[in-house]
């Protein structure tokens, strides 16, 4: 049976520190350890991405994706206007696995369609997995939002998100973009951090959800979950957009 796990910020929980050595002391591969240590460093975020298949086309647009989205997060490190600093945002959404959406592009005329879109297909992202709107809330993920754009727009935009996913904890982070000659401003640019609950991070790994590896990565995700609740405080209660209550995938 797999282990339940909470990576939220704000309550306390017992360690974990021991079970991950002792499960240290078990083979794992070089790459299994690499992640470790690059999560240990910094307390990173893991954010699974992956190739729909082999070909050119498909490793070109995944490169093409990231490429979108360090541009977008070097724009809003260099003039954030609103939310959430990147390199702050554990405080808010805590550790679990995580992914990035595909860029998209938003207009304050588009919300119905956008809306529609994500009813009926989701949100793609780059796991070939589609984000749909919770039907319930053990549905519900944690998610930050990262936009380009006019104020105008990235709020239209915000406030569509919340009403039609209503994360379990939420950050956002956003940069106003300035007018082009003429006063003519492109559409926003945006793309979500999504949650990922651990069937979908195991096999965006593509191992087993119950490997003695993917247990190792979730350990030290967990690791740093309690570390982060051990120095926030006594108040749980930091978002006011959801409980602190850990998701459980069940579509």
């Amino acid at each position: 049976m797999t282990k339940e796990r909470n990576f939220s910020p704000g309550v306390k929980r017992r360690p974990t520190q021991m079970k991950l050595r002792n499960r240290a002391k078990q083979e794992s591969d070089p790459w299994v350890e690499g992640t470790i240590k690059g999560l240990r460093q910094g307390n990173g975020f893991l954010v699974v991405v992956n190739n729909p298949s082999s070909s050119d086309n498909d490793r070109m647009w995944l490169d093409d994706q990231l490429a979108e989205i360090a541009f977008i997060q070097s724009r809003i490190n260099t003039e954030m206007s609103s939310g959430k600093e990147i390199s702050a945002l554990k405080d808010l959404v805590g550790y679990p696995p995580y992914t990035f959406s595909q860029v998209g592009s938003f207009y304050r005329g588009a919300v119905v369609s956008l809306a529609q879109s994500w009813e009926e297909d989701g949100m793609q992202t780059l796991i070939n997995l589609p984000v749909l709107p919770p039907e319930s809330d053990d549905e519900r993920r944690q998610a930050v939002l990262y936009g380009v754009g006019t104020s105008d727009d990235l709020g239209a935009l915000e406030h569509a998100f919340l009403r039609y996913y209503r994360p379990s904890n939420y950050a956002k982070c956003f940069s106003e973009s300035v007018s082009d000659k003429g006063n003519f401003t492109h559409a926003a640019k945006f793309f979500v951090q999504w949650e990922l609950f651990q069937d979908e991070a195991a096999d965006g790994l593509g191992i087993s959800e119950d490997s003695p590896q993917f247990g190792l990565i979730m350990d030290q995700l967990e690791i740093q979950s309690n570390i982060l609740r051990e120095g926030s405080g006594k108040n749980p209660d930091n978002n006011r957009y959801g409980d602190l209550t850990p998701s459980r995938h069940t579509r």
